[in-house]
């Protein structure tokens, strides 16, 4: 245990070595104790049962006794010691197998079977199972007098199940159980460690501080003892003691490897002092620290992303975020937040160097067409970063400041009317029914003629701009399906509603890009190339804006498009070669040859049971002369279920032609999903990258396999 490596910014684990091997998937050689166990239980098991007597049935000792499937007593510590053995050679699934064939033998001895499944389920918590782990210790505490209730053990596993699902307090409260009689003492300092960070993350900040200056004093492990001085001055009600504290830590030569946890702590002391230009400094320090542990580096860069944010620094912000995402697990309660943080700030950080730099040009314009120029290119920037900052990432109030800005500052420009009606739509979104009526009529005073005046005149005029809303998200959804399967023609009608209806919505820039995709699903190259360009020269940058970008590279290098994917230009390297075909991944099956069935569902919708329980249910109903093999599928980014076992290729074409049907597998799913026949030779190429390309070999291969729910085939993915 002296020998593992922790990271103190991040909650310990209560078993330090299980959970430090399941990282490296490599434990500890374990090849002697496993082989003596195998040995033991190989040569030394006595499963004979013993003798019945007559009334044996009344005696409930003989019935135990009878019901037993090993009658040498020593032996349950050989399968115990053998399951851990596995445990701390990473080995799980052998871990699991083994405690579970435990159980199963001492299944009427509940001394040796609780202990069993009590560490079948750290296993699974090990393995982030806690829906399995929380039905074994169900199990248990069902279980009348069981002997491993109050154990340590228990209480261990408890406090894993808590800790796994973030329900601090129950984790605290199998933790003092646990605390008091926790060997060796290492590990009763670790557990003190673990009590103050949990504290901590509750708020309870005086407990939190007792907790870590027992571990301190208890702790033979420097380290440990030197970060828990560090949370315990970073939490002295007293700042200005700490952060004297912690300057004379950074001078002394003794703590030189651990300066920059030093500066980290000496930092967010600051921070609490509101001492921004400080605190600033020491998490550069931190950063800096040539001897800095990652997990230090990348808290004081995400710290360092929350002051950048605060004051407007977005690619200062950006840049920090992305030093700090790599060093941290996904684990991190805050993991899914700032990867999303950092999708929003890779969109605004561009707009914003834009704006630097017009502003910068702004100072230095001096004649009236230079100054109205530099203003026509603002507007869009303005635009583009308040949507962002409100529609991403939620900050009405800077929001607010830009669309104010180019209403006040930028009048003569073409963006203000859309600044001010967006500005109307915020402010009704937040409540503020004075500041909108203001807006109102500002927008109808100055911009009668705009189409959107008409809607505002109106009494109820908001239940006019939720159904207009509803309407426009309706249109482009509708489009987009349209598209997806394959059906061109309804796609356009609906972008041409779209692009009269609302010229200036929010979703302009992808209904440009789906309206060029369709032309491209056409094999339109001209009509293809247009829309590209349409798309990048009326839209302020983006993702949309970058991914048309590098299509329009892609036509400009010679490619061409072929039923909406784009192919390398014939002759490009070698003349005599053709095209590359859409049907190039994949091969058609022998005509003897039965596919199987995939269906494909959206991960962000429906749970994987949810998706087996329809499948079952559908099989159960229509298929009950023979079972289909129904297992889970995963490939890149699409998880799916297989569904196996036809006879002929007619029964394929008929679980088709069913599941399309009203009442039918498909119907009861969500449109994302799409069911797909396929051969085992062609799923391994299958990914999210080629499932369009898959569909349009399968229609060209097969025309007659129809494409949409109601022709049976199934529904279109996302």
């Amino acid at each position: 245990m002296e020998g593992v490596a922790e990271d103190y910014n991040a909650l310990l684990p209560l078993d330090p070595i299980a959970y430090a091997v399941r990282g490296e998937g490599k434990g500890g050689d374990f090849q002697r104790s496993k082989a003596k166990a195998e040995k033991a239980i190989h040569e030394h098991s006595l499963q004979r049962k013993p003798a019945r007597k007559p009334g044996w049935r009344r005696d409930p000792r003989a019935v135990a006794e009878q019901a037993k499937t090993e009658y040498n007593p020593a032996l349950s510590s050989a399968w115990l010691l053998l399951g851990k053995c596995y445990v701390y050679e990473a080995n799980l699934p052998k871990a699991l197998a083994t405690f579970q064939e435990a159980s199963r033998i001492y299944a009427t001895e509940a001394e040796v079977r609780d202990v069993a499944l009590l560490w079948q389920a750290r296993c699974y918590l090990i393995e982030e199972r806690a829906s399995e782990a929380l039905e074994l210790l169900q199990r248990i505490e069902r279980t009348p007098n069981s002997p491993v209730r109050q154990t340590e053990l228990f209480h261990t596993v408890a406090a894993e199940y808590a800790l796994l699902c973030g329900n601090y307090p129950q984790a605290i409260t199998s933790l003092l159980h646990l605390i008091p009689s926790t060997q060796p003492r290492l590990q009763r300092a670790r557990l003190y460690y673990l009590l103050g960070e949990l504290y901590e993350g509750m708020g309870a900040t005086e407990k939190a501080r007792k907790a870590y200056q027992k571990s301190g004093r208890t702790s033979l492990k420097p380290a440990l003892e030197f970060a828990a001085c560090l949370k315990e001055n970073s939490l002295n009600p007293s700042r200005k003691d700490a952060i004297r504290t912690l300057t004379k830590l950074v001078k002394t030569p003794n703590y030189r490897a651990h300066r920059s946890d030093v500066y980290l702590a000496l930092g967010q002391a600051h921070l609490a002092m509101r001492d921004s230009l400080r605190a600033e400094q020491s998490f550069r320090a931190c950063v800096d620290s040539a001897l800095g542990s990652p997990s230090s580096m990348a808290l004081a860069n995400l710290l360092l992303v929350e002051l950048s944010l605060s004051r407007e620094l977005y690619p200062e912000a950006l840049e920090h975020l992305r030093l700090s995402l790599p060093h941290l697990p996904p684990s991190y309660p805050r993991y899914d937040e700032l990867t999303s943080l950092s999708a929003s700030l890779t969109r605004l950080a561009p707009l914003a160097l834009t704006l630097r730099h017009q502003d910068s040009l702004a100072l230095h314009t001096s004649s009236p067409e230079e100054r109205a120029k530099a203003q026509a290119q603002t507007a869009p920037v303005l635009l583009g970063m308040a949507q962002i900052l409100y529609g991403e990432l939620g900050d009405s109030k800077r929001a607010e400041a830009l669309y104010l800005r180019i209403m006040n500052d930028l009048p003569k420009t073409k963006e203000r009317p859309e600044a001010i009606y967006r500005y109307l739509l915020l402010t009704l979104r937040e409540k503020q029914g004075e500041r909108a009526e203001m807006l109102r009529h500002r927008f109808l005073s100055e911009y009668p003629d705009d189409p959107r005046a008409k809607l505002l005149a109106q009494s109820d005029y908001i239940s006019g701009l939720e159904a207009r809303e509803a309407l426009a998200t309706k249109l482009y959804h509708e489009a987009f399906t349209a598209y997806r399967k394959g059906q061109g023609e309804e796609a356009e009608v609906r972008l041409k509603q779209f692009r009269e209806l609302y010229p200036d919505h929010e979703l302009r820039p992808q209904a440009l890009l789906l309206g060029a995709l369709v032309r491209a699903q056409g094999g339109d190259n001209e009509g293809f190339r247009r829309q590209l360009e349409q798309l990048i020269r009326t839209t302020p940058r983006g993702d949309v804006v970058e991914l048309a970008t590098a299509m329009l590279r892609k036509l400009d290098g010679g490619h061409r498009v072929a039923g909406g994917v784009l192919t390398t230009p014939q002759g490009l390297i070698h003349p005599q070669e053709q095209p590359i075909r859409t049907d190039s991944l994949f091969t058609r099956p022998h005509p003897a040859e039965i596919p199987e069935l995939l269906l494909i569902y959206p991960i962000d919708r429906l749970a994987a049971h949810e998706v087996l329980f329809a499948i079952t249910a559908f099989d159960y109903q229509y298929f009950t002369q023979r079972p289909l093999e129904v297992t889970p599928w995963e490939g890149s980014s699409l998880r799916g279920f297989r569904i196996r076992g036809f006879q002929s290729q007619g029964e394929v074409a008929r679980y088709l032609r069913l599941a399309g049907e009203v009442g039918g597998l498909l119907p009861a799913l969500p449109l994302e999903c799409l069911l797909l026949p396929i051969t085992p030779k062609n799923l391994t190429r299958l990914t999210q990258e080629t499932l369009a390309i898959y569909r349009q070999w399968l229609a060209e291969s097969s025309p007659s396999t129809p494409t949409n729910p109601s022709e049976g085939l199934g529904k279109t993915s996302r």
